[in-house]
């Protein structure tokens, strides 16, 4: 698996070129004026990690708030048509931020199945494994633009058939997806704000904050669903400390929430990959 993680790493590099966007780093300053320890000055690497997956996976949150709040019905498993709209959502924005929350969402999965061992509940949980996340996402990549990620192909040795594959599942994920928006009439400008705000973090967990607030990360996903979709009421987007690593909808108050301790997690597991080599 961390084989399969270090091709993909060299791939996303060649497919991605220049994609990331000036970041707003955690300087030393701003980690002596939190009280953060010197050890949590990230490199801008590590901000664009960062950002990406916490991007990525407010988008999957999205995918829920969607089928929550129009309504749509779903055959199979919810979470893989919430990545699946993520997914679409990010390759419909044609800009460097979304780009790089695609290449580092499908290293953030990447890096979780190097390290983290399924149990045999694992097998039987809502969510399908991280190699499997990882993987859809790179086969809808491959399918939307083969010119640009052609590369994450012959990295990860995907033969001609697979590809194909790829391309029916890309074509069909497509029109499910906007068949059923514009049969909701969910296409358009919302009428209704959407709120958002980076709650308070631990010591340990400002730099974290730091980075997504000072790159307007909740901003930039509101932003793509104000312009987007026409929202039958108000949507809440928040960043907090919640004692686990998670990130959720909750359906009752119409908030996605990304927790802190999610971009902590990932980012140790990265640090681990990092010192690994």
């Amino acid at each position: 698996m961390r084989k399969t993680f270090s091709k993909f790493v060299g791939a996303a590099m060649l497919a991605s070129g220049t994609i990331a966007a000036p970041l707003q780093s955690v300087s030393a300053q701003d980690a002596e004026a939190t009280g953060a320890a010197a050890q949590y000055v990230f490199s801008e690497d590590e901000d664009l990690f960062l950002l990406g997956t916490a991007i990525d996976i407010m988008f999957h949150e999205g995918g829920h708030m969607v089928i929550d709040v129009f309504d749509i019905p779903i055959l199979g498993q919810e979470e893989d048509a919430a990545d699946n709209f993520a997914t679409l959502a990010l390759l419909s924005m044609e800009n460097e931020l979304a780009s790089n929350a695609l290449m580092q969402g499908i290293n953030g999965w990447y890096l979780l199945s190097a390290y983290i061992e399924p149990d045999d509940a694992d097998f039987f949980g809502l969510h399908d494994l991280g190699v499997q996340r990882a993987s859809r996402k790179v086969c809808h990549l491959i399918a939307s633009e083969p010119d640009t990620f052609g590369s994450l192909a012959q990295a990860l040795e995907l033969d001609q058939a697979t590809t194909q594959t790829c391309g029916q599942q890309f074509t069909e994920t497509l029109g499910h997806w906007g068949r059923t928006l514009e049969e909701k009439d969910a296409f358009g400008t919302s009428e209704f704000d959407i709120t958002y705000n980076y709650g308070e973090a631990t010591p340990e967990l400002q730099p974290y904050r730091a980075v997504l607030e000072n790159n307007e990360m909740l901003q930039f996903v509101a932003q793509y669903l104000i312009d987007t979709l026409k929202l039958p009421r108000e949507i809440t987007v928040t960043a907090e400390t919640c004692g686990e690593a998670n990130a959720f909808y909750d359906p009752g108050t119409n908030t996605m929430t990304f927790c802190y301790e999610f971009a902590q997690l990932l980012h140790g597991y990265y640090a681990k990959m990092e010192a690994e080599g």
